[in-house]
């Protein structure tokens, strides 16, 4: 296992050709671990995390790659954005 990881991390995945065996003796769907790579990195983002932390997980050189392989997160992310200031410069909350 790298270190700071945690057995649930994906980072910590040491055998990718397994996981489809773990995944059958679970009796869970076959996904390819790139699809959970990608479900995990899109769902934290959605969640606001912050780009670099998920950039790290995910081994990429730099924020910009994850910010431009999943660009199509921000969407939303615009709209809460604008509510947060909203709220913040007039005390109001959503739209």
């Amino acid at each position: 296992m790298h270190d700071g990881a945690k057995s649930v991390d994906i980072a910590a995945c040491q055998n990718p050709m397994g996981a489809g065996r773990a995944l059958k003796a679970a009796k869970l769907p076959q996904i390819r671990l790139y699809d959970i790579r990608h479900s995990h990195a899109t769902l934290l983002l959605a969640a606001d995390e912050h780009s670099k932390i998920v950039s790290e997980r995910l081994g990429h050189s730099t924020t910009r790659r994850t910010l431009d392989t999943f660009s199509h997160v921000s969407a939303n992310m615009q709209q809460k954005t604008a509510d947060k200031l909203e709220a913040m410069l007039y005390g109001k909350t959503g739209t």
